[in-house]
Parts: structure tokens; C-alpha cells; sequence
């Protein structure tokens, strides 16, 4: 901006010519604040002819940050300097101002009232064509901010439709709600024609469920917590929905939630529920079936050597010089053999009731040895050869001493068929015991058959497997349901260079009081 110019003709000197924003003035003028209501807010300051302005007028720059002067009565106006005004006090600190000025006019009140005036409308005209362009401003952004709502709301629609599920919120102050199109659908209602409310949730509800769905909303409305309540809805067409609903309370004393329709959850439910039951009635008749072969398959064996001993026992006697000892010794191992049969039976009807077993100190040792005493003759007449490395001595194991001898004579019996089968020589059976670190004892049963291929050695417990061409595939699983009942493992795996190896572990007693093992 130039100087600032001085109040007499043109060319006054320049003593009388005051720094912008300085204290001195021109002669006859005070300086004043802008917010004084009488005082308008001017400056003479020189200035170039707009060339567009009308005759008779001066267009005028308007910056920011001007002095204040205020202008005596009667004062002489200067034809050369403009009048500025400081619309900073009028609210505005920018734009043009055209003011009519005649060459002498003297500077009146009122002809600085008319300085303000017009200053005022413009800053009125101005004022109005800014709220005009805040209005645009904010229309725009509140039609930005609704397609933004459209958008939620489209994805709101759908996610509910995908799920099944409708959102609303409830005020219990007022009984108020507002509902999601999906709850509406879900409720059987007609979002464009019905008002949302308890009363329509009521008038679908099953006449069974409404005590209880009006006892927990109550309960949960009091205590202020969640509420999950589920209830069945009746449809004008008679169909039956089960609907789930949750809600939880905010502080605006307003409760928001969701209901999710629950039906095919419930049917497949109520399908599952009715699988089940026949499966348990299949599974019923599949047990007894599966006890049957169970005693069939455990009880062959002792009856097997019943009939061999009791066989034995008449030849001795038929003699013509009758054998006496031998006889009565074959005759003491069919009551073994009879006993042992009794004890399979109530084994097997003890494993089917899933009765706990009777833990008792028994010898590893001492099992061995007499299951070894009753299939000796029969290995030594199929030329197998037995051999026996027991090492468990003194420790004891927990057992009940019938079913763990049925599961040696069991695993024995099965490698004496795998090496019949095979036909490979030598046939040999090894069985051995040993007391573990852990305090545990080891039953190891190993042969020369052909061992476990193709991943039997995973799959031989399971019921009916078998690698027997004429196998039930029953044994080796009741071995394993006694073992487990005994807290105790089995595992089986192939030898090297062939054969197979089943190896029991069983709980370890404290080494006293052992039980009879016979």
C-alpha cells in the first residue's frame, strides 16, 4: 500500500503525510476505536482511477488491518485521496467498495453515516452470498453423508438376509421400537404397512412360550442385563419359525438387539436327536451281537483244551494197564481249562457292563508260566518252540489275574496261528517279562510269522479286522478293552527281520501280598 495521504488539496506537504498504522493523522481528524457505533472506521490513502468506474465515483481496495479515523463535522472533503474503509470492523477483512465523492464535498456526519451504510450492505450482501455457499456446502455433505447411511443400510440388509437375522431397538419408557426390514420379514409383517411394536412380536408368539418370554424380559429389563430368550413364532400360513433373540440395555435407557431365525438349526437338531436314538437302538442289538461272538471266539479255546485233556484222560484209562497219574493229570487241566472258561464269561459280561476289574498284586512271572503250562503240549505238536525270559522277578503288577491270563493265552494263541499260516521254520514264540523304570511290568509276546504289513500294526485292535482268512477279528480288540480297563497299554509292531511283537504294560503294586495266579 503507498502512503498514507493528507487531508488538504493535493500536493500538501509531506510533514502532514502519516505512517500507515502511525499515531499522527491528518489535521482535524482523531484517531478512534472501531467499535465505536458513531464512528465510522476510515482512511484517506492516494489511489489510481479504476478504469471501469462510473464518473463521479472511485473504485477502492479494501486490505486488512486498517486505522481507524474518525472524521470532524464540517470538515473540508479532499477531491484527490479515496475514502477506505476498514470493513475488518464490520465483520470482513477483504473485497471492493465504490463510494460517490464531488471535488470540495465537505465530510459530514451523515456523509459518514452514508460511508457505513454502504459498507454494511455489502458486508450484508456478502454475508448472504456466504450462508448461500455454507447452505450448498452443507447440502452437499449431508447428501455425501446419506449415500453413506444407503450404503450401511444396504449392507445391514444384507448381511441380516444371509444370516437370517433382523435388528431392532426398543424403548421401554415409551414402548417405541424400531425394526429392521428383515425382522419385519422375519416376524411375518409388512415393513410399509405395519407398525412396529411388542404387541405384533406378542400376537405371532406360540401361546406355549409367552409366560416365559415375558417373565425373562421383565427379569432382564429390572436387573438391566442382557436378555437371550428364545420363542417360537406362528405364521398366518400356520408355518412354525424358532426365533432366538438377544438384547442389551445403553445408557439412553434404550435397549438394542437382534433376532436370528433359528429354525433349521432346530430341525437339524431334532434330526440328529432322532439319528441318535436309533443309532443307540442298532448300537444295543450291534453289542449283544458283537458279546455273542465275543464269548464264541474267548470261550473256543479252554473248551478246545477241555476237549483234548478230557480226550487224553480216557486214553490213559482205556489202557490195559491203566495210567493213573497221567490221567488224573489231564483231568486236573480240564477243571483248569472249565475255570478258566468260567472266568472268560464273566470277564466278557464284566467288559459289557464296563465294570471296573478287581486291581490286585499279581506275578508277571508267575502268569506266564502257567499259561505256558497249558499250550506246551499243543506247540510242541504244531513244532513251535517256546521260549520263555522272565525278568520281572519280584515286582508285582495290578491286575485281575483271570482276564490278563486270557490276554497272553490270547496273543499266544494268534502268533501260533500267524506262523502256521506262514509255514516258515523255525516257528518260535518268545515271551518275556521285565520291570520297567517307570515301575510298570512288560509282557512281551513276539513270533516268527509274517508280521503286520500294510499298516495292520494301526488297525489290528479294531473290531472285526483280521489278517486270518478264517479271523473273527475280535480277539485282539477285547485284549486291548481289558488292558485299558486295567489303566495299562497295548501296542503292537513287526519285528525284524519278520514276525510280529504285542507288548503289554501294566500298573506296577508295591511287591507284597500278591494274589493267587492260578
Amino acid at each position: 500500500m503507498t502512503a498514507v495521504g493528507t487531508l488538504g488539496a493535493p500536493g500538501a506537504p509531506a510533514s502532514q503525510t502519516p505512517s500507515p498504522g502511525g499515531e499522527a493523522g491528518p489535521p482535524g481528524w482523531a484517531r478512534s476505536a472501531l467499535d465505536a457505533p458513531e464512528v465510522a472506521a476510515l482512511r484517506f490513502t492516494p489511489f489510481a482511477p479504476v478504469d471501469d468506474a462510473p464518473a463521479g465515483q472511485s473504485s477502492l481496495q479494501v486490505p486488512p488491518g486498517l486505522v481507524a479515523w474518525s472524521c470532524p463535522e464540517g470538515a473540508a472533503w479532499p477531491p484527490g485521496p479515496a475514502l477506505e474503509i476498514d470493513l475488518a470492523a464490520l465483520g470482513r477483512s477483504f473485497g471492493r467498495l465504490s463510494i460517490a465523492l464531488r471535488p470540495g464535498e465537505t465530510a459530514t456526519a451523515a456523509a459518514v453515516l452514508r460511508v457505513q451504510l454502504k459498507a454494511q450492505a455489502w458486508a450484508a450482501a456478502e454475508a448472504r452470498l456466504a450462508l448461500e455457499r455454507a447452505t450448498v456446502w452443507q447440502t452437499a455433505s449431508l447428501e455425501a453423508e446419506q449415500r453413506r447411511l444407503d450404503e450401511a443400510q444396504t449392507l445391514l440388509d444384507l448381511a441380516e438376509a444371509v444370516g437370517r437375522s433382523g435388528s431392532f431397538r426398543w424403548s421401554p419408557a415409551d414402548g417405541g421400537q424400531v425394526w429392521t426390514k428383515t425382522n419385519f420379514e422375519l416376524h411375518g409383517y409388512d415393513p410399509q404397512v405395519d407398525v412396529p411394536g411388542y404387541a405384533m412380536c406378542i400376537a405371532r408368539m406360540h401361546p406355549d412360550d409367552l409366560i416365559d418370554f415375558q417373565a425373562t424380559v421383565d427379569q432382564g429389563v429390572e436387573a438391566a442385563r442382557e436378555i437371550r430368550v428364545e420363542y417360537r413364532l406362528v405364521m398366518p400360513t400356520g408355518q412354525v419359525r424358532h426365533a432366538l433373540a438377544r438384547a442389551r440395555p445403553f445408557a439412553s435407557g434404550d435397549w438394542i438387539g437382534s433376532v436370528v431365525d433359528v429354525s433349521e438349526l432346530r430341525a437339524a437338531e431334532d434330526a440328529i436327536g432322532l439319528t441318535q436314538a436309533a443309532l443307540a437302538k442298532g448300537l444295543r442289538v450291534t453289542t449283544m451281537g458283537e458279546l455273542a461272538a465275543a464269548i464264541a471266539h474267548e470261550v473256543n479255546q479252554p473248551l478246545t483244551s477241555i476237549a483234548a485233556n478230557a480226550g487224553a484222560a480216557l486214553r490213559w484209562l482205556n489202557r490195559d494197564a491203566p495210567n493213573d497219574e497221567r490221567a488224573i493229570l489231564s483231568l486236573d487241566n480240564v477243571r483248569r481249562e472249565a475255570r478258566r472258561a468260567g472266568e472268560i464269561i464273566q470277564g466278557l459280561h464284566a467288559l459289557a457292563r464296563r465294570a471296573p476289574p478287581r486291581l490286585l498284586p499279581l506275578s508277571g512271572d508267575q502268569i506266564v508260566r502257567d499259561i505256558a503250562a497249558l499250550v506246551r503240549p499243543n506247540l510242541e505238536r504244531q513244532g513251535v518252540q517256546l521260549r520263555l525270559d522272565l525278568q520281572a522277578g519280584d515286582r508285582p503288577a495290578l491286575g485281575e489275574a483271570g482276564q490278563i491270563k486270557q490276554v497272553l493265552m490270547n496273543l499266544m494263541s494268534n502268533a501260533v496261528e500267524a506262523m502256521a499260516e506262514n509255514g516258515q521254520e523255525p516257528k518260535i514264540l518268545q515271551v518275556t517279562t521285565r520291570a520297567a523304570a517307570t515301575g510298570d511290568v512288560e509282557l512281551t509276546v513276539a513270533d516268527t510269522g509274517p508280521g503286520l504289513q500294510g499298516g495292520a500294526a494301526t488297525r489290528a485292535f479294531e473290531p472285526f479286522f483280521s489278517t486270518k482268512s478264517a479271523g473273527m477279528g475280535l480277539g485282539l480288540a477285547i485284549c486291548r478293552s481289558i488292558v485299558e480297563r486295567h489303566e495299562g497299554t497295548l501296542e503292537a509292531a513287526s519285528a525284524q527281520p519278520r514276525g510280529a511283537v504285542f507288548r503289554v504294560r501294566l500298573r506296577g503294586a508295591p511287591p507284597s501280598g500278591l494274589a493267587d495266579a492260578s
